[in-house]
Protein backbone atom coordinates (compact mmCIF):
# COMPACT_ATOMS: atom_id res chain seq x y z
CA UNK A 1 0.00 0.00 0.00
CA UNK A 2 0.92 3.40 -0.99
CA UNK A 3 0.34 6.44 1.75
CA UNK A 4 -0.54 9.91 0.44
CA UNK A 5 -0.93 13.42 1.23
CA UNK A 6 -3.76 14.88 -0.19
CA UNK A 7 -6.18 18.46 -0.28
CA UNK A 8 -10.10 18.91 -0.59
CA UNK A 9 -10.95 20.24 -3.04
CA UNK A 10 -13.28 23.73 -2.60
CA UNK A 11 -12.10 23.62 0.73
CA UNK A 12 -10.06 25.25 3.69
CA UNK A 13 -9.16 21.87 5.73
CA UNK A 14 -5.97 20.91 6.06
CA UNK A 15 -3.80 18.32 4.31
CA UNK A 16 -4.70 14.93 5.10
CA UNK A 17 -3.11 11.34 4.49
CA UNK A 18 -4.99 8.31 2.62
CA UNK A 19 -3.79 4.94 1.22
CA UNK A 20 -4.27 3.77 -1.88
CA UNK A 21 -3.48 0.15 -3.52
CA UNK A 22 -2.29 2.22 -6.76
CA UNK A 23 0.67 4.28 -7.94
CA UNK A 24 -0.58 7.95 -8.05
CA UNK A 25 0.71 10.44 -9.76
CA UNK A 26 1.00 14.17 -7.35
CA UNK A 27 -2.06 16.17 -9.05
CA UNK A 28 -4.54 12.95 -9.74
CA UNK A 29 -8.11 13.86 -8.73
CA UNK A 30 -9.39 11.14 -6.41
CA UNK A 31 -12.30 10.69 -4.19
CA UNK A 32 -11.96 9.99 -0.27
CA UNK A 33 -14.10 9.16 2.19
CA UNK A 34 -14.42 11.51 4.87
CA UNK A 35 -16.88 10.85 7.87
CA UNK A 36 -20.30 10.21 6.18
CA UNK A 37 -19.59 11.22 3.09
CA UNK A 38 -17.07 11.35 -0.28
CA UNK A 39 -15.41 14.68 -1.10
CA UNK A 40 -13.07 15.08 -4.37
CA UNK A 41 -9.55 15.45 -3.78
CA UNK A 42 -6.11 16.12 -5.15
CA UNK A 43 -3.24 14.13 -4.44
CA UNK A 44 0.09 16.33 -3.39
CA UNK A 45 3.08 13.68 -2.79
CA UNK A 46 3.32 10.07 -1.64
CA UNK A 47 4.34 10.09 2.24
CA UNK A 48 5.84 8.01 4.70
CA UNK A 49 3.28 5.17 6.68
CA UNK A 50 2.26 7.53 9.10
CA UNK A 51 1.70 5.94 12.86
CA UNK A 52 -1.75 6.91 12.88
CA UNK A 53 -4.86 4.55 11.18
CA UNK A 54 -5.90 6.17 7.34
CA UNK A 55 -7.99 5.46 5.27
CA UNK A 56 -8.57 4.32 1.73
CA UNK A 57 -8.82 6.12 -1.29
CA UNK A 58 -12.24 5.22 -2.68
CA UNK A 59 -11.59 5.84 -6.21
CA UNK A 60 -9.30 7.26 -8.98
CA UNK A 61 -10.93 9.60 -11.39
CA UNK A 62 -9.43 10.41 -15.30
CA UNK A 63 -8.65 14.27 -14.16
CA UNK A 64 -5.69 15.73 -13.28
CA UNK A 65 -3.53 18.88 -12.24
CA UNK A 66 -0.84 19.49 -13.87
CA UNK A 67 2.62 20.96 -11.91
CA UNK A 68 2.04 24.24 -14.04
CA UNK A 69 -1.32 24.23 -12.41
CA UNK A 70 -0.31 22.90 -9.31
CA UNK A 71 2.64 25.67 -8.59
CA UNK A 72 0.65 28.63 -9.85
CA UNK A 73 -1.97 27.41 -7.20
CA UNK A 74 0.80 27.20 -4.54
CA UNK A 75 1.22 30.78 -5.07
CA UNK A 76 -2.12 31.97 -5.31
CA UNK A 77 -2.57 30.35 -1.88
CA UNK A 78 0.44 31.77 -0.15
CA UNK A 79 0.03 35.26 -1.44
CA UNK A 80 -3.40 35.46 -1.02
CA UNK A 81 -4.01 33.87 2.09
CA UNK A 82 -5.96 30.64 1.25
CA UNK A 83 -5.93 27.45 1.04
CA UNK A 84 -4.29 25.00 -1.72
CA UNK A 85 -7.27 23.19 -1.58
CA UNK A 86 -9.50 26.98 -2.81
CA UNK A 87 -6.53 28.01 -4.91
CA UNK A 88 -6.40 24.95 -6.99
CA UNK A 89 -10.01 24.72 -7.80
CA UNK A 90 -9.94 27.90 -9.79
CA UNK A 91 -8.71 25.61 -12.49
CA UNK A 92 -10.21 23.38 -14.46
CA UNK A 93 -8.29 19.34 -14.28
CA UNK A 94 -7.44 17.98 -17.52
CA UNK A 95 -8.26 14.51 -18.16
CA UNK A 96 -6.26 11.26 -19.03
CA UNK A 97 -8.42 9.21 -20.66
CA UNK A 98 -10.05 10.02 -23.93
CA UNK A 99 -8.52 13.57 -23.50
CA UNK A 100 -4.61 14.70 -24.98
CA UNK A 101 -2.28 13.65 -22.35
CA UNK A 102 -0.25 16.98 -21.25
CA UNK A 103 3.17 15.42 -22.94
CA UNK A 104 2.57 17.85 -25.60
CA UNK A 105 0.28 15.27 -28.06
CA UNK A 106 -1.84 18.07 -29.34
CA UNK A 107 1.05 20.41 -29.51
CA UNK A 108 2.19 17.57 -32.03
CA UNK A 109 -1.39 16.83 -33.79
CA UNK A 110 -1.31 21.27 -33.87
CA UNK A 111 2.19 21.24 -35.66
CA UNK A 112 0.81 18.30 -38.24
CA UNK A 113 -2.03 20.76 -38.91
CA UNK A 114 -0.31 23.62 -39.44
CA UNK A 115 2.23 21.94 -41.39
CA UNK A 116 -0.46 20.63 -43.88
CA UNK A 117 -1.93 24.14 -44.23
CA UNK A 118 1.28 25.70 -44.92
CA UNK A 119 0.58 29.37 -47.11
CA UNK A 120 -3.07 29.22 -46.06
CA UNK A 121 -3.30 32.29 -43.43
CA UNK A 122 -6.23 32.82 -40.86
CA UNK A 123 -8.41 35.65 -41.75
CA UNK A 124 -6.94 39.00 -39.96
CA UNK A 125 -8.31 42.41 -39.88
CA UNK A 126 -6.74 45.18 -41.91
CA UNK A 127 -4.67 47.12 -39.75
CA UNK A 128 -3.68 50.94 -40.45
CA UNK A 129 -0.25 52.32 -40.06
CA UNK A 130 -0.39 52.93 -36.00
CA UNK A 131 -1.86 49.73 -35.35
CA UNK A 132 0.52 47.93 -37.76
CA UNK A 133 3.21 49.62 -35.78
CA UNK A 134 2.28 48.60 -32.43
CA UNK A 135 1.07 45.19 -33.38
CA UNK A 136 4.88 44.74 -34.61
CA UNK A 137 5.93 46.23 -31.44
CA UNK A 138 3.91 43.61 -29.82
CA UNK A 139 5.24 40.61 -31.39
CA UNK A 140 8.76 42.00 -29.34
CA UNK A 141 8.21 41.69 -26.13
CA UNK A 142 6.56 38.72 -24.23
CA UNK A 143 5.42 40.98 -21.04
CA UNK A 144 3.57 44.53 -22.58
CA UNK A 145 1.21 47.21 -21.49
CA UNK A 146 -0.98 48.08 -24.84
CA UNK A 147 -1.63 51.63 -23.87
CA UNK A 148 -4.35 52.80 -26.20
CA UNK A 149 -7.23 55.51 -26.29
CA UNK A 150 -10.70 54.46 -26.64
CA UNK A 151 -11.72 53.88 -29.83
CA UNK A 152 -8.24 53.43 -31.61
CA UNK A 153 -8.80 49.43 -32.45
CA UNK A 154 -6.98 47.63 -29.94
CA UNK A 155 -9.22 45.05 -30.45
CA UNK A 156 -8.48 43.89 -34.05
CA UNK A 157 -4.79 44.29 -32.90
CA UNK A 158 -5.94 41.27 -30.50
CA UNK A 159 -7.20 39.21 -33.33
CA UNK A 160 -4.67 39.57 -35.30
CA UNK A 161 -1.91 38.24 -32.30
CA UNK A 162 -4.50 35.49 -31.82
CA UNK A 163 -4.60 34.48 -35.75
CA UNK A 164 -0.83 34.42 -35.85
CA UNK A 165 -0.68 32.08 -32.81
CA UNK A 166 -3.40 30.05 -34.56
CA UNK A 167 -0.90 29.70 -37.00
CA UNK A 168 1.84 28.86 -34.96
CA UNK A 169 -0.23 25.97 -33.76
CA UNK A 170 -1.05 28.21 -30.45
CA UNK A 171 -3.66 28.42 -28.52
CA UNK A 172 -4.84 31.81 -26.71
CA UNK A 173 -6.79 33.10 -23.86
CA UNK A 174 -8.81 36.69 -24.08
CA UNK A 175 -9.67 38.15 -20.63
CA UNK A 176 -12.83 40.78 -20.46
CA UNK A 177 -13.62 42.62 -17.55
CA UNK A 178 -17.68 42.02 -17.47
CA UNK A 179 -19.69 39.30 -18.67
CA UNK A 180 -22.33 41.89 -20.26
CA UNK A 181 -19.27 42.40 -22.93
CA UNK A 182 -19.24 38.72 -23.99
CA UNK A 183 -21.95 38.81 -26.63
CA UNK A 184 -20.91 41.27 -28.70
CA UNK A 185 -17.26 40.36 -28.50
CA UNK A 186 -18.03 36.88 -29.70
CA UNK A 187 -20.15 38.20 -32.76
CA UNK A 188 -16.63 39.98 -33.43
CA UNK A 189 -14.37 36.98 -32.81
CA UNK A 190 -16.50 34.21 -34.15
CA UNK A 191 -16.31 36.60 -38.03
CA UNK A 192 -12.75 35.77 -37.74
CA UNK A 193 -12.08 32.02 -36.10
CA UNK A 194 -15.50 30.41 -36.42
CA UNK A 195 -16.14 27.52 -34.15
CA UNK A 196 -12.26 27.69 -32.57
CA UNK A 197 -13.01 30.34 -30.48
CA UNK A 198 -15.88 29.70 -27.14
CA UNK A 199 -16.84 32.24 -24.78
CA UNK A 200 -16.31 31.01 -21.36
CA UNK A 201 -17.51 32.57 -17.94
CA UNK A 202 -19.80 31.75 -14.67
CA UNK A 203 -23.24 31.92 -16.02
CA UNK A 204 -22.77 29.68 -18.66
CA UNK A 205 -24.99 26.22 -17.57
CA UNK A 206 -23.08 23.01 -16.61
CA UNK A 207 -23.96 21.35 -19.71
CA UNK A 208 -22.41 24.19 -22.23
CA UNK A 209 -19.11 24.22 -19.95
CA UNK A 210 -19.15 20.40 -20.80
CA UNK A 211 -19.57 20.64 -24.15
CA UNK A 212 -16.71 23.39 -24.30
CA UNK A 213 -14.44 21.40 -22.38
CA UNK A 214 -14.81 18.69 -24.95
CA UNK A 215 -13.92 21.13 -27.92
CA UNK A 216 -10.76 21.82 -25.41
CA UNK A 217 -10.07 18.19 -25.06
CA UNK A 218 -10.48 17.28 -28.94
CA UNK A 219 -8.57 20.40 -29.99
CA UNK A 220 -11.41 22.20 -31.75
CA UNK A 221 -11.70 25.01 -29.79
CA UNK A 222 -8.15 26.88 -29.43
CA UNK A 223 -9.27 31.02 -28.35
CA UNK A 224 -11.07 30.88 -24.91
CA UNK A 225 -12.63 34.51 -24.21
CA UNK A 226 -14.16 35.21 -21.08
CA UNK A 227 -14.29 36.81 -17.84
CA UNK A 228 -11.51 36.09 -15.12
CA UNK A 229 -12.45 32.33 -14.43
CA UNK A 230 -11.50 32.25 -18.89
CA UNK A 231 -8.03 31.97 -17.48
CA UNK A 232 -7.88 28.48 -15.66
CA UNK A 233 -9.52 26.94 -18.57
CA UNK A 234 -7.06 23.53 -19.31
CA UNK A 235 -5.75 24.68 -23.06
CA UNK A 236 -2.87 22.78 -24.53
CA UNK A 237 0.48 24.85 -25.76
CA UNK A 238 -0.70 28.16 -24.53
CA UNK A 239 0.88 30.81 -26.54
CA UNK A 240 -0.71 34.17 -25.47
CA UNK A 241 -2.97 35.82 -23.04
CA UNK A 242 -4.57 38.71 -23.43
CA UNK A 243 -6.05 41.27 -20.22
CA UNK A 244 -8.37 43.96 -21.76
CA UNK A 245 -8.90 46.94 -20.00
CA UNK A 246 -6.51 45.55 -17.28
CA UNK A 247 -7.42 48.56 -14.77
CA UNK A 248 -10.83 47.13 -13.99
CA UNK A 249 -11.76 46.44 -10.37
CA UNK A 250 -13.90 43.11 -11.90
CA UNK A 251 -10.41 41.20 -12.15
CA UNK A 252 -10.11 41.03 -8.63
CA UNK A 253 -11.89 37.97 -7.07
CA UNK A 254 -14.56 39.15 -3.70
CA UNK A 255 -14.25 35.72 -2.69
CA UNK A 256 -11.24 32.88 -1.54
CA UNK A 257 -8.63 33.31 -3.19
CA UNK A 258 -9.16 36.75 -3.32
CA UNK A 259 -6.76 36.87 -6.70
CA UNK A 260 -6.08 39.26 -9.13
CA UNK A 261 -6.60 37.95 -12.57
CA UNK A 262 -4.47 40.62 -14.10
CA UNK A 263 -1.79 39.23 -11.44
CA UNK A 264 -2.36 35.58 -12.03
CA UNK A 265 -2.41 36.31 -16.08
CA UNK A 266 1.51 37.90 -15.71
CA UNK A 267 2.05 34.54 -13.73
CA UNK A 268 0.59 32.32 -15.89
CA UNK A 269 2.07 33.98 -18.77
CA UNK A 270 6.25 33.30 -17.16
CA UNK A 271 5.72 29.99 -15.93
CA UNK A 272 4.06 28.82 -19.38
CA UNK A 273 6.40 31.43 -21.39
CA UNK A 274 3.00 32.86 -23.35
CA UNK A 275 3.16 36.14 -24.26
CA UNK A 276 0.85 38.79 -22.08
CA UNK A 277 -0.97 41.80 -23.33
CA UNK A 278 -2.49 43.94 -20.86
CA UNK A 279 -4.52 46.57 -22.12
CA UNK A 280 -6.10 50.42 -21.11
CA UNK A 281 -7.41 53.50 -22.32
CA UNK A 282 -6.59 54.36 -18.85
CA UNK A 283 -4.39 51.79 -17.44
CA UNK A 284 -3.35 51.05 -13.60
CA UNK A 285 -0.60 52.92 -12.00
CA UNK A 286 1.00 49.56 -11.32
CA UNK A 287 0.78 48.17 -14.96
CA UNK A 288 2.20 51.48 -15.79
CA UNK A 289 5.03 51.62 -13.92
CA UNK A 290 5.86 47.63 -13.73
CA UNK A 291 6.11 46.78 -17.96
CA UNK A 292 6.99 48.01 -21.20
CA UNK A 293 4.48 50.27 -22.82
CA UNK A 294 3.27 50.09 -26.90
CA UNK A 295 1.37 53.38 -26.90
CA UNK A 296 -1.75 53.76 -29.42
CA UNK A 297 -2.24 57.57 -29.41
CA UNK A 298 -5.31 58.45 -31.85
CA UNK A 299 -8.54 57.23 -32.38
CA UNK A 300 -8.96 54.63 -35.28
CA UNK A 301 -11.85 57.32 -37.10
CA UNK A 302 -10.78 60.80 -36.01
CA UNK A 303 -14.04 62.76 -35.43
CA UNK A 304 -14.63 66.82 -35.29
CA UNK A 305 -15.68 67.55 -32.18
CA UNK A 306 -17.76 70.95 -31.25
CA UNK A 307 -18.83 71.96 -28.18
CA UNK A 308 -22.07 73.95 -27.89
CA UNK A 309 -23.73 74.92 -23.73
CA UNK A 310 -27.66 75.53 -23.92
CA UNK A 311 -28.43 76.80 -20.47
CA UNK A 312 -31.21 74.55 -18.56
CA UNK A 313 -31.10 71.23 -17.16
CA UNK A 314 -33.90 69.60 -18.83
CA UNK A 315 -34.11 68.09 -22.50
CA UNK A 316 -34.89 71.36 -24.56
CA UNK A 317 -36.12 72.45 -27.73
CA UNK A 318 -32.51 72.91 -28.79
CA UNK A 319 -31.59 69.43 -27.93
CA UNK A 320 -34.52 68.12 -29.16
CA UNK A 321 -33.96 69.80 -32.80
CA UNK A 322 -30.01 69.11 -32.86
CA UNK A 323 -31.15 65.17 -32.21
CA UNK A 324 -33.61 65.38 -35.21
CA UNK A 325 -31.09 66.94 -37.66
CA UNK A 326 -28.78 64.29 -36.85
CA UNK A 327 -31.13 61.49 -37.24
CA UNK A 328 -32.40 62.61 -40.63
CA UNK A 329 -28.97 63.29 -41.51
CA UNK A 330 -28.54 59.33 -40.44
CA UNK A 331 -25.84 59.84 -38.24
CA UNK A 332 -25.46 58.77 -34.53
CA UNK A 333 -26.24 60.78 -31.09
CA UNK A 334 -25.34 59.91 -27.85
CA UNK A 335 -27.64 61.35 -24.85
CA UNK A 336 -25.97 61.58 -21.15
CA UNK A 337 -28.27 61.40 -18.31
CA UNK A 338 -25.95 62.30 -15.71
CA UNK A 339 -28.94 61.63 -13.03
CA UNK A 340 -29.96 58.21 -13.60
CA UNK A 341 -27.71 57.17 -11.00
CA UNK A 342 -29.74 59.11 -8.41
CA UNK A 343 -33.00 58.93 -10.00
CA UNK A 344 -34.25 55.38 -11.23
CA UNK A 345 -37.47 57.46 -13.78
CA UNK A 346 -37.93 60.51 -15.48
CA UNK A 347 -41.48 62.17 -15.22
CA UNK A 348 -42.97 64.49 -17.27
CA UNK A 349 -43.31 67.59 -15.29
CA UNK A 350 -47.03 68.61 -17.60
CA UNK A 351 -48.87 64.88 -17.04
CA UNK A 352 -46.81 63.19 -14.60
CA UNK A 353 -46.21 59.95 -17.00
CA UNK A 354 -42.88 58.31 -15.66
CA UNK A 355 -40.57 56.77 -17.86
CA UNK A 356 -38.72 53.88 -16.20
Amino acid sequence: MKYYKIVLLKSSAPYLTYYSRQLLKAGSVVSVPLKTTVKEAVVITDVEKPEFETAEITSVSDKYYTNTQMEIAKFVSEYYFSSFGEAISLFLPYCRSGCPLPDNNLQKELSSMHDKNVGERTPRPTLTTPQQKAYTQLLKKDKVLLFGVTGSGKTEIFITLMAKMLEEGKTSIFLMPEISLTPQMEKRLKVYFGDTVAMWHSKLTKKKKESILEGIHSGEVRIVAGARSALFVPLENLGLIVVDEEHDDSYKAMTRPRYHARDAAVLMGKKLRAKVVLASATPSMTSYYKYDIVKLEKPYVVAKKKYKFITGDSISSPILNALYHNYKAKEQSLLFLPTRGNFKYLYCESCGKTLL
